[in-house]
């Protein structure tokens, strides 16, 4: 199982109510710029793992993540919200000001911003760029009656700007966002321009955990060729871009592919773009490791491996899905690990807790930390419904159950676009102190 296995990052495990059975979904978060086929990318990410807990061995673990904080200076971040307004209301943007200091951050690690508005002009002190661009959120929102949304902004500022006053520390360390799935449904055509507008959203959400999964592809070519299996074959085994989620998972493969050299080179360049504007916000961005899913002529190279054909998926034949797995007690999965990324630990993402919560009948899973996800949308698919009452009190729950472990709330949906009242209010659960009235709050 993915649990057991060794040196495969730091996890970031999905688990989900399905067919009445837990299943555990690999999403790994490795320690970023520990890619080493990629040395540019490397360079420019950094790395964010460390030990477990500072004390080291038999410690106990450190749930603030100091080795998970942004690596970008103050002022870095600073520059970087100054530009994120510039691109949101550049007519405006002179009216704001900003200071960053890592200082605010709370001995768990919590983030804090602080807006003072008077005579037409806003102040927000932060400690990061997450959270400084939270707070604009935060005033835009309730000082202004403004909206910022996947769809379309209101961004009619009063003139001159009213008064404000607030303090906001975030309940948790993290705020989590997207889902393997969410490429495939909404993003998979996107080009920088479009990313760039998304990226700005996470920050003015107080995002500060979220998948960068753009241009693994081009990675996994090179670590196979690596490892001796010819590019055709590895190219083989890729699906075409609006598939990858489920290439990724296992799920499928050659379906619509291969993909292009022009495809994976401009994915490559688009992932160095998606993940240096995250550090420069101050978001910890999540990298995919191995899953144990491997081309088919995988055993050319390696005939002794373990390997398990998986069984066919969603009425696709085999050309195109039962995929090969190697075991992860194969001493090649330690191996094909080690090429991606080092070894670490994980967290949990109890990914569907606004329906199926986990977190209880595993007792906080046990003592590992996990974050409180609202899964809501399949497929993309429109529909105006939600667990609202589970939304505004779940989240709460998980923090005050014994021993908790919780260290952050998510959205896992996989496809975005629709229903945006429901990820809007589940946004807020990331600092308010209590369940909102849900009547009083839908129509502020």
């Amino acid at each position: 199982m993915v649990l057991g296995s060794r040196n495969i990052g730091f996890l970031l495990l999905a688990v989900l109510w399905l067919h009445m059975t837990p299943f555990v979904i690999g999403v790994r978060l490795p320690p970023i710029g520990h890619i080493n086929t990629d040395e540019a990318l490397a360079s420019d990410t950094g790395s964010v793992l460390a030990d477990w807990s500072a004390g080291g061995g038999g410690a106990e673990p450190d749930f603030s993540y100091p080795q998970l904080r942004p690596s970008t200076s103050d002022q870095q971040q600073e520059s970087a919200v100054r530009e994120l307004v510039y691109r949101l209301i550049p007519d405006r943007a002179v009216e704001f000001s900003f200071s960053v200091s890592a200082k605010l951050l709370d001995s768990a690690g919590r983030d804090l911003f602080t807006v003072r508005a008077s005579s037409g002009h806003v102040h927000i002190e932060a400690s990061t760029g997450v959270a400084a661009s939270w707070g604009l959120h935060h005033y835009l929102k309730y000082g202004c009656a403004a909206h910022v949304s996947w769809d379309s902004d209101q961004l009619e500022l009063p003139r001159p700007l009213p008064d404000f006053s607030a303090t906001v520390r975030a309940n948790d360390r993290f705020r989590y966002y997207q889902n393997v799935c969410t490429v495939s449904y909404s993003s998979v055509w996107w080009g920088w321009g479009r990313w760039q507008r998304e990226l700005d959203w996470m920050a003015l959400n107080g995002v500060n955990l979220a998948l960068a999964f753009t241009g693994q592809e081009l990675i996994w070519r090179r670590v196979f060729t690596q490892i001796g299996l010819e590019a055709a074959e590895v190219d083989h085994f890729f699906t075409g871009p609006a598939f990858l989620a489920w290439n990724r998972m296992g799920n499928l493969q050659r379906w619509a592919g291969p993909l292009s050299d022009a495809w994976h080179a401009d994915q490559l360049t688009l992932a160095h773009q998606i993940i240096a504007r995250m550090r420069e916000l101050g978001i910890t961005p999540v990298l995919p490791a191995f899953a144990g899913h491997v081309p088919q002529n995988f055993t050319r190279v390696f005939p002794d491996s373990n390997i398990t054909q998986l069984e066919p998926w969603n009425d696709f034949n085999e050309t195109f899905s039962s995929t090969l797995f190697l075991n992860p007690v194969d001493p090649m999965y330690e191996q094909i690990g080690n090429l991606f990324v080092a070894e670490g630990r994980m967290i949990v993402l109890d990914l569907h807790s606004d329906v199926k919560p986990l977190y209880g009948q595993f007792d906080s899973y046990y003592g590992q930390p996990f974050i409180w996800c609202m899964l809501h949308n399949f497929g993309g698919q429109l529909g105006l419904q939600g667990t609202v009452d589970q939304i505004v009190k779940g989240p709460f729950e998980g923090r005050t159950i014994a021993n908790s472990s919780m260290v952050g709330t998510g959205l896992t949906m996989e496809g975005i676009f629709q229903n945006y009242v429901m990820y809007d209010l589940m946004l807020e659960m990331g600092w308010r102190k209590s369940s909102p009235d849900v009547v009083q709050w839908s129509v502020f």
